[in-house]
């Protein structure tokens, strides 16, 4: 986010990292919707399938906000793809676990689900770095977008398929 607010509008470092800070107290928050959301959504792959959804669609909406360069647009889209992503992390790394504690070691199943996602930040990180500095922060979101497009994609191929098949 502050390299966004840096480049594409010249925003200050020390604004651009003020307005960072906005971030962690909205993931509080998207983890309490989580959990919140898994009471009315107990199904994972339904939960999942519609937090990727709105995911995507607020991405769509960076995308076309980023050529309009309508900074506070920007801001409120990027703070719901926070709010949304903090949200799906929390019900991928805690939520599922502590619910499957029954079936499975909910601790190291939790552990390994976190590790996986560490693993994957540190991927996108580096990978998304690479695309911004190559084709710039309109292709970051459309990447992303591609890979939540997916991620819906795995979602509905296993609603379709393999619950049928578990039944």
């Amino acid at each position: 986010m502050p390299s966004i607010l840096k480049e594409e509008y010249d925003f200050t470092d020390s604004l651009s990292i003020l307005l960072t800070l906005l971030l962690p107290i909205v993931a509080i928050a998207g983890n309490a919707f989580a959990l919140k959301m898994h009471m009315k959504i107990p199904n994972y792959i339904t939960h999942c399938l519609l937090s990727y959804s709105f995911i995507a669609l607020i991405i769509f909406g960076i995308i076309g906000v980023l050529s309009l360069k309508l900074v506070v647009l920007l801001l409120i889209f990027l703070i719901i793809a926070s709010f949304l992503s903090s949200s799906l992390n929390c019900l991928i790394t805690s939520v599922l676990p502590m619910f499957m504690r029954k079936k499975v070691n909910s601790g190291l199943f939790a552990g390994i689900l976190n590790g996986f996602c560490y693993l994957g930040s540190t991927i996108s990180a580096y990978g998304l770095g690479y695309i911004a500095d190559a084709f710039g922060w309109n292709m970051v979101f459309w990447s992303l977008l591609a890979f939540c497009v997916f991620a819906i994609f795995i979602c509905l191929i296993y609603k379709l398929f393999c619950i049928k098949l578990l039944k």
